[in-house]
């Protein structure tokens, strides 16, 4: 069940855009936002025995939302509800930064998962890579904030909703096959 509730707020997160802008065309900005923080808050109550590294974003995430529902409330205006997709990606680019600052990074994190022996070139491997997603956070956000003031409802939903994550999805992809078949190329 735990994991049935969090599969349902993970995709409810994901269509974010799409839902506020469907959901603004028959709702206030303040039932809006408060869809948002039960969606969050259920988020970090299901994923708060997760890894700790999910804990601290998880509980980063949590502060950032209710600071934006609590704008959204006050003002009753939709400019909190599209910073969100701003909020998301400044609080990823500061963890992806942070952790290049203090080692592990994040990407080396996760390749110990797998390889927990991580040799020191994939260490420098899994730095570079890091510092690449830690400069897609900071172009998406600078995006999302231009499209929260210069662009339509629609290309707002249209672009945090869904060419972003295709944009994500790419540079996984690339990276991804980059490591596959250049990287490990010749590894058993």
């Amino acid at each position: 069940m735990k994991k049935t509730f969090s599969i349902i707020i993970f995709i409810c997160l994901g269509l974010y855009p799409i839902l506020v802008f469907l959901g603004l065309n028959y709702f206030s900005p303040k039932f809006v936002v408060t869809i948002l923080c039960f969606l969050v808050v259920g988020r970090y109550i299901v994923n708060s025995r997760v890894a700790q590294i999910k804990g601290k974003q998880g509980l980063i995430m949590l502060m950032a939302t209710l600071l934006i529902a609590v704008f959204t409330f006050i003002s009753n205006s939709i400019y909190g509800i599209k910073f969100y997709p701003v909020v998301i990606s400044t609080v990823l680019l500061v963890f992806f930064g942070y952790s290049l600052l203090r080692p592990p990074s994040v990407i080396e994190q996760i390749a110990r998962l797998q390889r927990p022996d991580l040799p020191p070139e994939g260490i420098v491997y899994t730095r570079k890579v890091t510092k690449i997603w830690a400069l897609f956070f900071f172009l998406n956000g600078l995006v999302a904030l231009y499209s929260c003031f210069f662009f339509t409802m629609q290309q707002w939903a249209l672009y945090n909703g869904l060419i972003s994550y295709i944009a994500m999805g790419c540079l996984f992809t690339a990276e991804f096959a980059y490591r596959k078949f250049i990287v490990l190329k010749g590894r058993p």
